[in-house]
């Protein structure tokens, strides 16, 4: 699926920039990424069969015939390329915000 190609790239650019971790680092990080996808198409299918179970027509694909569901995949898609291009950042949570000394503030006293 052509829509697996920008996070087989992120995937990518992170394995280049860990390159100097120790082997055990990176192969516990790379069984937590695969259990994580694998996770995560489960819950997926487990929500999609008690759909189907409850008597809906759920299954892959029928939302790209919604407009609004085609807009809105437009606009994330669009956003996550701004956010990649690091031309819009999201703001961060106050939890993570740095605070900063006064000298790195310009505060000087």
């Amino acid at each position: 699926m052509p829509c697996v190609f920008p996070v087989l790239f992120l995937k990518g650019l992170a394995l280049v920039q860990s390159s100097g971790e120790e082997r055990s680092r990176l192969r516990s990080h790379g069984i937590v990424y695969t259990l994580g996808i694998l996770v995560s198409f489960w819950i997926i299918v487990a929500v999609l069969l008690i759909l189907r179970a409850t008597g809906s027509q759920a299954g892959w694909g029928f939302q790209l015939q919604s407009p609004t569901f085609i807009a809105v995949l437009a606009a994330g898609l669009f956003f996550f390329a701004l956010s990649a291009r690091r031309t819009v950042r999201p703001r961060p949570l106050p939890h993570q915000r740095r605070r900063r000394p006064r000298a790195e503030a310009g505060l000087h006293r």
